[in-house]
């Protein structure tokens, strides 16, 4: 599974743990480089548009790597990389840093991403709202038997700061402003937070579709107490109607320029879409 079982969603034209690397060469242009870094939700898809590209583009160096939406928009700013992958938009501060050193962070949306709430796959709990999982991650509830699961010690995995996706979930679910970590364990990595809930049966985390595995089970969530609890599927992505969405972009320096925006326009065209909708 790459970068969603998302549906992505084809968005409009212009600019937003392991090293993927393709070739690519833009038309009209010579030989060049392209580095991508940071969402881990984005890394898998933009690996597979960067094979494809390099399929039909033969030339430019294409490598992806991740580490964090944060990471990845700090090593635009400094120059390390051409296009930054992040799964929220860049923050004041960031758009700030940008604009002392000459240029603006200029965000392409390039696809649709669900904030997943998952569960070791033993766990019988098929559905949460929004405030019984800010009382969890807040810290408040310690055992599943609180949310109206079995007698079992509840365990919480969060993101860390430098995540877009930990930062989607703590706006959206916490609240803003709040911390977000008192009630749960700080994982690095999606990976790493997706194997912690599979091997824990009291565990309790959000990844983004892309990770989705046999080895954890996503649960629905409600927008609020009362109201009905909606499943992550590419259908009610579309729709509205899952409560955790958010759009996946691509930043630049300025408006992209050369490669990096021959690259885009193939991202955003109707062969990258389809690929977004063959990894989702």
């Amino acid at each position: 599974m790459c970068a969603a079982l998302l549906l992505l969603a084809a968005w409009g034209s212009g600019p937003a743990g392991g090293e993927a690397v393709a070739g690519a060469r833009a038309p009209g242009e010579g030989t060049a480089t392209l580095h991508l870094a940071g969402s881990d939700t984005l890394l898998h898809l933009a690996a597979a548009w960067a094979e494809a590209y390099h399929a039909a583009h033969p030339g430019v160096t294409v490598t992806v790597v991740g580490g964090g939406s944060g990471v990845g928009i700090q090593g635009l700013i400094l120059g390390v990389d051409d296009i930054a992958l992040s799964s929220r938009p860049a923050g004041a501060a960031e758009q700030a840093e940008a604009r002392r050193r000459g240029f603006a962070l200029v965000g392409t949306p390039v696809a649709r991403d669900a904030v997943v709430v998952v569960v070791h796959p033993s766990n019988p709990v098929a559905s949460l709202s929004r405030s019984q999982l800010r009382r969890i991650f807040s810290g408040e509830v310690r055992n599943w038997r609180e949310v109206g699961g079995p007698d079992r010690p509840l365990l919480a995995f969060s993101r860390g700061f430098s995540s877009g996706t930990g930062q989607i979930f703590r706006e959206v679910v916490l609240g803003p402003g709040e911390p977000g970590g008192d009630g749960a364990v700080q994982v690095p990595g999606s990976a790493l937070l997706h194997d912690e809930v599979a091997r824990q049966p009291g565990a309790v985390g959000y990844l983004g579709l892309a990770y989705l595995t046999p080895r954890v089970r996503p649960v629905a969530v409600a927008a609020r107490d009362g109201s009905p609890a909606v499943v992550p599927t590419p259908e009610n992505l579309l729709t509205g109607r899952y409560p955790l969405t958010r759009p996946l972009w691509f930043y630049t320096r300025g408006q992209p320029q050369g490669a990096a925006a021959d690259f885009i326009r193939f991202v955003l065209s109707p062969e990258g879409q389809r690929i977004a909708r063959e990894h989702g």
